[in-house]
């Protein structure tokens, strides 16, 4: 939504653009520029160079230090008008940079002096940590920061120190981990990760890691897709309870034992492997019970995953171990095919997965259009643990990853479609009234849903929950509110529009 709107004139003898005349669209609302427009024309010369001839620019530019709803705004226009002149030879180069007064070689220099003063030193920092989650202490990185504090029935106040070292210490080892201690339960969880990168153009990652803490009872292992937001760690962190004010219930403890291996076929495909040990302890929130009677103090789980993302020139960043994906307007595929088997007691059995899922962010003239669809199958009976587990929310926070109004583990399915979308506006129609549109807000929608069939021959291994229902009819949602809510925030009112008498539900939030 940041292009802008025009026409460009291409010379169909030699290739070479002749005129250019594009404006920034109203709705577009970058900060604090307006009415953009830009226009230039170029010349053929004599010896068959197109150059440019004259060239203008006019623009609208806000600008203030303190805002607020007493003063207008101070509003700069700003008109840039130039003439070119080049003689009928070739044209020379000129040592003057990006239209300074110094070469390429003396602004580049500056440029490094600026980047070390304090203000953008500290800028720079707190942009590496919203892009990664990670914050750069000289050759350590603490993070994910979003794991530093979080709130659980089980733990009480849970303090966490993760970390991990950086290229600054080993170019292609890394190291890492956290300690974390609940104050509730006096109890210390930690874990431990070992990475090593093969050198060469192409990434290839080997992973050893251990964890022993509490997660969330419907963490899933193969949400690879949500995850690629760095700041998303499919569990239990700040955002799902200091932030939304709340302590997280339905925890189980976990140790989990785990290889993984990825590699880059290349620029647009790229496969994981990994080879998982868990064991999942019973407790009230995941009981292990047949007839009403326990049968087992904890479920053990080997299992081997073969991940395939497919993107299509997307680009990429790559953070020492860590990947970014920068999303374009192409699709992204993911296709995952898990086998394992499972120890329950003095019963086992094995089992597949076999799970599929797309993203895409389309842009629009008047917005764009984000949507995740995934689908999966499980083949075999199995622990109801491990069936497919559609991500609820209880945190009263609004996320594109969850169904916002869906309890933890409410719903449960051995073949399963879930889709989740949102529509937001450029400022479509908030613009067009007096004041508001100053505010600069998009308005937004939502659309959830979840829906698949569960097989009562799971049961044979262990009851269902008494929260935890088959998902045999439709899981719908809806949402309509803003966002960018000072450049930072989102409020949406979603309402439930299935099972709405079932205990436990609430049919609305903000």
């Amino acid at each position: 939504n940041l292009a802008f709107n025009g026409k460009l004139w291409i010379d169909s003898a030699t290739f070479a653009m002749t005129k250019i005349d594009a404006e920034l669209p109203m709705q577009a609302n970058i900060n604090f520029i307006r009415n953009l427009h830009i226009t230039e024309n170029f010349k053929l010369q004599s010896n068959r160079f197109w150059t440019r001839q004259s060239e203008d620019m006019e623009l609208n530019m806000n600008y203030e230090l303190l805002a607020d709803s007493l003063h207008p705004r101070p509003e700069i226009f700003v008109k840039r008008s130039a003439k070119f002149n080049y003689s009928h030879s070739a044209i020379q180069p000129n040592k003057a940079f990006a239209q300074s007064n110094y070469d390429q070689t003396t602004l580049n220099d500056k440029l490094k002096d600026l980047n070390n003063t304090p203000v953008l030193r500290t800028v720079k920092w707190v942009a590496d940590v919203v892009l990664t989650g990670y914050m750069p202490v000289g050759k350590i990185d603490i993070g994910k920061v979003q794991q530093i504090i979080r709130i659980t029935d089980i733990e009480g106040l849970r303090l966490t120190l993760p970390f991990r070292t950086n290229e600054n210490l080993w170019k292609n080892i890394s190291l890492g981990g956290y300690v974390g201690y609940g104050f509730k339960n006096e109890i210390m969880k930690y874990s431990g990760i070992a990475q090593f990168k093969i050198p060469g153009k192409k990434r290839r990652v080997f992973s050893l890691s251990y964890i022993n803490d509490y997660r969330r009872v419907d963490y899933n292992y193969n949400d690879f897709i949500f995850r690629e937001n760095p700041l998303i760690t499919g569990d239990e962190d700040i955002s799902s309870s200091v932030l939304a004010f709340k302590s997280a219930g339905k925890m189980s403890d976990r140790h989990e034992y785990s290889f993984s291996f990825a590699n880059d076929w290349n620029s647009d495909i790229e496969s994981n492997l990994y080879l998982r040990s868990n064991q999942f302890y019973s407790n009230v929130s995941m009981p292990m019970t047949l007839g009403g009677v326990n049968v087992a103090n904890f479920l053990k789980q080997q299992s081997a995953t073969v991940s395939t993302r497919f993107s299509f020139d997307e680009q990429k960043y790559d953070d020492h171990m860590q990947r970014i994906y920068i999303a374009n307007t192409k699709p992204v595929i993911y296709s995952i095919l898990e086998v394992g088997k499972y120890e329950l007691g003095n019963k086992s059995g094995q089992y597949g997965k076999i799970i599929g899922a797309i993203k895409q962010n389309i842009r629009l003239d008047f917005g764009q259009l984000n949507y995740i669809a995934e689908a999966g199958w499980i083949v075999g009976n199995v622990p109801y643990p491990l069936l497919g587990i559609p991500p609820g929310s209880e945190t009263g926070g609004y996320s594109s990853y969850q169904f916002n109004m869906m309890n933890y583990m409410e719903y449960a399915a051995d073949k399963y479609v879930n889709l989740h979308s949102e529509l937001m506006l450029n400022g479509l129609i908030m613009n067009q009234i007096p004041l508001i549109k100053h505010l600069n807000l998009r308005e937004m929608c939502s659309f959830n849903l979840s829906y698949g069939s569960l097989s009562d021959s799971h049961k044979t291994l262990l009851d269902y929950p008494s929260y935890m229902n088959p998902l045999d009819k439709p899981y719908m949602e809806v949402g309509i509110g803003f966002t960018n809510i000072f450049h930072l925030f989102t409020l949406q009112s979603v309402w439930r529009l299935t099972d709405l008498n079932r205990p436990g539900v609430i049919p609305w939030g903000l």
